[in-house]
């Protein structure tokens, strides 16, 4: 008994040893396939099944009995391969280039995931034929585009400055064609662009690679695709546009920034954008792109691809401008071994090309070296309970983006105006949809933004800030010296002016004073006669003089003018401090006339229900009644109230208050933790009676959560 007690044991001693080691391998093995990103993996992986079913019905050779291809392929393999896959079309097209060597890098990937050794000699020999078959290929398709039967380019076009202005402009209205979810396309596309960056790396930004540093945003990503280990990584400076804030990436960001209300627990709150941000970009691109580009353009040639071709064009076409090598570091691509090792990054030229990217114009002389807007007192001007007002999520950001956030509040006070300009005919904004989640965040319906404003630095281009000490970084020599023409310039207009002035009293004016004081003076006999009207002059003068002298010897009376009071009938303040309106025969209503009811977020509305919009001195929306708003405005209001209340009931029952007058005495600070355990809760119960999985729910409408809370909650369909 005591042996097979032993022998049990060892032999469980090895199982647990044999597992260690598998469980080791597996994780030796993860690693190793960290070599590739898993989005290339997986189009490797799904290219070389495609191959293999192509060859099980042309090349039934390179197969075996299973229907797998037989690795490495041999020479012949090889050629009968590549042959059917580049044979034409029916209208004489063939693959593009980069889509055979797709093929090519899938089959050779195939070879090291499967650990397949190949005979020396007989590598040597595929891989010299693979690359004359590239060239002659190549070589192929350039004689199809010469006879018009290929397109002229390969990939996607680079977009221009000019549509991507036109862009940034429908970015800014997505939340009006899609949901307020979709505000976060503005950002993502000014970034792209400013970055020289893919898609792909901008949707995985997280908050602690931004910092600040004097007169620039600085964006220190962790790696990219070209470069998964990191090597070649560099920050990158980004730059304020204070003349054009539709591409001013500053302001898209805190428009970003200052709308997120709300992230539940389960989220990432590190990343900047949420996790399916890459497909709800690339799918309203497609649609913008439709309507900015309506003549002389095919909408298949351009995607997100189109943004790092585009910057890096438009930056390397200025006479002057940046050197190639600093627009490829900014990009990230490789100078070669060498290159890589002797050629640097260095902050000069990447300022430079962050400044042509941020929209400043190059040979606009000293307006290119233009500071970002920024507090007149360089510490923060608002406390840290101030930022967790307007920033929720303040503390959960990292040190260096919270030094961020006083640029990015200084930036959207400056822009205030721009922002919330009227269209034409006054019922909507000009320059941003109206369903921007911004205008329902803490940071516009508080106020604050109008009560900084005073304290905010507009533009300067001297070059520095004798304020604030900030300098202007990324400037090229001959931009000073353009100042200092601009300076001349004005003082020599001045000067014309001054001289023009001169010349009048000189000519004019100085003739007419001697011949008046000779006339003063001097009695000149028969040199000239008083004219009537000369009389008349000095008849009047002698008048005035005497009144003016007789008045003096009077005593004053003093009358007091009494401003009479002029009150708005159509408004007023009411015991509790909040306003009140009058319109459409009725009194005392809670909002004003031109009133729009917000279309935000669950979190968004609740804010509104729990403390009003004091920037505008309206009650919290618990205080008041739907049929004191517009009759087009009560279903929502309906609904905001009904999330609302669920919530705090919620709040109630989990004992997170114990009743609805403590939770409405919390302070905002304490509301958003109430808030947050909450309405998690409720999102949990409403995903387990549907079954589904609710996406976004931080930013999703409350209209939509009202829906999902009639259906399983309560029932209605």
């Amino acid at each position: 008994m005591s042996t097979g007690r032993k022998g049990a044991k060892k032999r469980e001693r090895e199982a647990r040893v044999g597992e260690s080691s598998n469980s080791n391998e597996a994780a030796a093995e993860g690693i190793t396939s960290l070599r590739i990103v898993a989005k290339t993996r997986d189009t490797y992986e799904s290219t070389f099944l495609m191959l293999q079913e192509q060859c099980v019905e042309h090349v039934p050779e390179s197969v075996n009995s299973s229907g797998k291809l037989i690795l490495p392929l041999s020479l012949s393999s090889w050629k009968q391969l590549i042959g059917f896959m580049t044979k034409p079309f029916p209208n004489g097209q063939v693959r593009s280039h980069s889509t055979v060597g797709g093929y090519i890098s899938a089959i050779k990937n195939a070879y090291k995931d499967k650990r397949i050794v190949e005979n020396v000699e007989e590598a040597r020999i595929v891989d010299a034929w693979l690359k004359e078959f590239m060239q002659g290929y190549k070589r192929l398709i350039q004689d199809k585009r010469d006879k018009g039967i290929m397109k002229q380019h390969e990939g996607k076009l680079p977009v221009t400055y000019q549509t991507y202005c036109e862009l940034t402009k429908e970015a800014l209205f997505a939340s009006s064609s899609r949901t307020s979810f979709s505000s976060f396309v503005h950002l993502f596309i000014v970034l792209c662009w400013n970055l020289y960056a893919r898609s792909v790396s901008i949707a995985n930004l997280r908050f602690h690679h931004l910092s600040w540093s004097n007169d620039a945003l600085i964006i220190d990503m962790s790696k990219h695709k070209g470069d998964q280990a990191g090597e070649r990584i560099t920050p990158k400076h980004v730059f304020a546009n204070p003349y054009n804030p539709a591409v001013c990436p500053i302001l898209a960001l805190a428009l970003h920034v200052f709308a997120i209300s709300f992230r539940p627990d389960n989220d990432d709150r590190e990343k900047l954008f949420p996790d399916n941000s890459f497909d709800v970009f690339s799918k309203w691109l497609g649609v913008a792109i439709a309507n900015v580009i309506k003549i002389g353009g095919d909408v298949s040639d351009y995607g997100t691809h189109s943004f790092r071709k585009g910057i890096a064009t438009f930056t390397a076409g200025f006479i002057g401008g940046p050197g190639i090598i600093s627009i490829f570091l900014r990009a990230g691509w490789s100078l070669g071994n060498v290159q890589d090792r002797y050629l640097l990054f260095a902050d000069g030229g990447d300022q430079l090309c962050g400044r042509i990217a941020a929209g400043l114009n190059f040979n606009d002389g000293p307006n290119f070296s233009v500071l970002p807007p920024r507090f007149s007192d360089p510490n923060s001007p608002l406390t840290v309970d101030d930022w967790l007002f307007i920033a929720p999520d303040y503390n959960n950001y990292d040190p260096s983006f919270q030094g961020c956030l006083p640029y990015l509040l200084a930036t959207l006070i400056f822009h205030y105006d721009w922002l919330t300009e009227k269209n034409s005919s006054g019922r909507h904004l000009k320059n941003i949809s109206d369903r921007h989640p911004i205008f329902q965040s803490r940071v516009m319906t508080s106020g604050i933004l109008v009560r900084l404003k005073e304290s905010v630095l507009g533009i300067n281009t001297e070059g520095r800030c004798d304020v604030t000490g900030m300098t202007a970084t990324g400037i090229p020599p001959f931009i000073d010296i353009a100042r200092q023409l601009c300076s001349l310039t004005a003082q020599h207009k001045k000067l014309q002016a001054i001289c023009a002035e001169n010349h009048e009293v000189v000519m004019e004016r100085l003739p007419r004073k001697v011949c008046e004081a000779l006339r003063d003076h001097y009695d000149i006999v028969g040199v000239q006669q008083m004219s009537r009207s000369e009389f008349q002059e000095m008849a009047r003068s002698i008048a005035y003089t005497l009144r003016e002298e007789f008045a003096a010897t009077q005593p004053q009376l003093q009358v007091p003018v009494v401003q009479p009071m002029v009150q708005d009938p159509s408004t007023g303040l009411d015991g509790s401090g909040y306003r009140w309106w009058a319109w459409d025969s009725v009194m005392r209503r809670h909002v004003p006339a031109d009133f729009t009811f917000p279309a935000g977020s669950v979190k968004h509305m609740c804010d509104v229900f729990f403390h009003g919009i004091p920037g505008a001195e309206i009650r919290p929306f618990r205080l008041t009644q739907s049929k004191l708003f517009r009759r087009e405005h009560q279903a929502n209001f309906c609904k905001g109230q009904l999330v609302f209340s669920y919530i705090c009931e919620t709040a109630v029952s989990l004992e997170l208050v114990a009743d609805e007058h403590a939770l409405f005495a919390l302070t905002v600070q304490a509301w958003d933790v109430v808030f947050s355990d909450s309405y998690t809760h409720v999102i949990a119960e409403l995903e387990a009676l549907s079954g589904k999985k609710m996406l976004n729910p931080g930013v999703k409408s409350y209209t939509t959560v009202c829906d999902w809370m009639l259906r399983y909650f309560f029932g209605e369909n």
